[in-house]
């Protein structure tokens, strides 16, 4: 056990350094993540969608359809291995399936069906509705300018993580 006056040193350490602008403005953002997460997973549930699975869906439809589990993974910053368990459910869902190309059998490839893309068609007035909704209390000029700040931002982290030695990091944010 810690003794309190340890304890009590490093709680004052972190709220001296939470009460810095930049610190404070980054714990704010994460929190502000979470709870999106939060709230979007509590929205779609109603709808029997999910934030991890409408991913891949997205992810598919915007990059033609096809994709390698490797390249869905790079996409979402997502483990393969998590990739492989959302797939399995979507597959099981008749929403995916899983293709062996015609170069290479060894080479798998995950496709969305006719089934998923109506799925995320039909999904599209509720993911407009609750995007409305979180960002009611602004108006236009103000959620286009969160939206550039955002934008800036992780673009900024990805090429801090690119420096650091995390090359294919930039490459798994080249789009949605």
């Amino acid at each position: 056990m810690y003794e309190n006056s340890s304890m009590e040193a490093v709680a004052n350490d972190l709220r001296e350094t939470a009460s810095d602008l930049k610190v404070d403005t980054l714990l704010s953002l994460v929190r502000a993540a979470e709870v999106a997460n939060r709230y979007l997973d509590l929205e779609m549930s109603k709808y029997g969608a999910r934030r991890a699975r409408s991913g891949v869906l997205n992810v598919l439809i915007v990059n033609g359809g096809k994709m390698r589990p490797t390249d869905l993974s790079k996409k979402l910053f997502r483990a393969k291995h998590t990739i492989t368990s959302i797939v399995d459910g979507l597959e099981k869902e008749g929403l995916v399936r899983r293709e062996t190309t015609t170069e290479d059998r060894r080479i798998r490839k995950i496709a969305i069906t006719k089934v998923g893309l109506e799925f995320v068609k039909a999904t599209a007035s509720y993911r407009r509705d609750i995007s409305y909704k979180a960002f009611s209390w602004l108006d236009v000029e103000q959620t286009q300018e969160l939206n550039n700040m955002l934008t800036r931002l992780r673009k900024h982290l990805l090429l801090i993580l690119e420096r650091k030695g995390n090359g294919e990091i930039l490459e798994r944010h080249k789009g949605p």
